[in-house]
């Protein structure tokens, strides 16, 4: 469980919730995990996306590129066994920190 209290709360963790989504998916299956969140957060041809969210951009204090928000490496806390240490960046570690246990538990079928 990610401890928020010893942190202090002193910052927002790198997590959107559709790029991070997309992110671990990708992952899991093995395909290219920052395209796929890419894609997800960054605005396109005027369809405004996750970067362009009122909440995102009060946090970011504006509009966030996909390269600042994948750019931090994870910290020296965010390692260990329950973290995807496999994963260069902050923003992966806690995506899939967040959405691998859904995803083992996920259940696609086709109607």
């Amino acid at each position: 469980m990610i401890d928020l209290y010893d942190r202090g709360m002193r910052e927002p963790l790198p997590l959107a919730c559709e790029a991070s989504a997309a992110y671990a998916s990708a992952s899991t299956r093995g395909a290219d995990a920052a395209a796929a969140a890419q894609s997800a957060w960054e605005t396109t041809y005027g369809r405004d996306k996750e970067d362009r969210q009122p909440e995102h951009m009060l946090v970011h204090g504006g509009v966030l590129s996909f390269a600042a928000l994948l750019g931090e490496q994870p910290r020296d806390d965010e390692q260990g066994p329950e973290w995807a240490r496999s994963d260069p960046t902050r923003f992966g570690r806690y995506a899939r920190r967040l959405w691998d246990g859904l995803l083992e538990l996920e259940a696609v079928s086709s109607r």
